[in-house]
């Protein structure tokens, strides 16, 4: 369903020039994208082919000519067998991983304390 939405035009925004320094999110997203596809031997036709998107459209992805929405992210993600968080940036610290969230760092383990109280 989500390869038919991105194949009918209507539904996409006017295309435009990515500033790839605006999102470093997606750019880090992007790299390790190319990685894991690499790695699973898949070319971009054939993630295409898995994920049900265009292929046009994982090109453009690729070239950091277009920025994917967290459905995107989601699926191709799942497509080459790497979680998301781990396609995210983020640090690891002291064998938690953190994420920066305006100038705040959540920890895995503070949402886990706030779930049991």
């Amino acid at each position: 369903m989500l390869g038919a939405v991105m194949r009918d035009r209507r539904h996409m925004a006017p295309r435009k020039e990515v500033d790839p320094d605006a999102w470093p999110e997606v750019q880090f997203f992007v790299e390790r994208l190319i990685g894991a596809r690499h790695a699973a031997g898949l070319s971009q036709r054939q993630l295409a082919e898995v994920t049900g998107l265009d292929a046009s459209y994982i090109a453009l992805l690729e070239r950091r000519r277009a920025n994917p929405s967290l459905q995107v992210m989601i699926v191709l993600s799942r497509a080459v067998g790497v979680p998301l968080g781990q396609m995210l940036p983020g640090r690891v610290e002291g064998g938690m991983k953190t994420a920066a969230v305006k100038g705040t760092e959540v920890h895995n383990n503070d949402r886990e304390n706030e779930q049991s109280h």
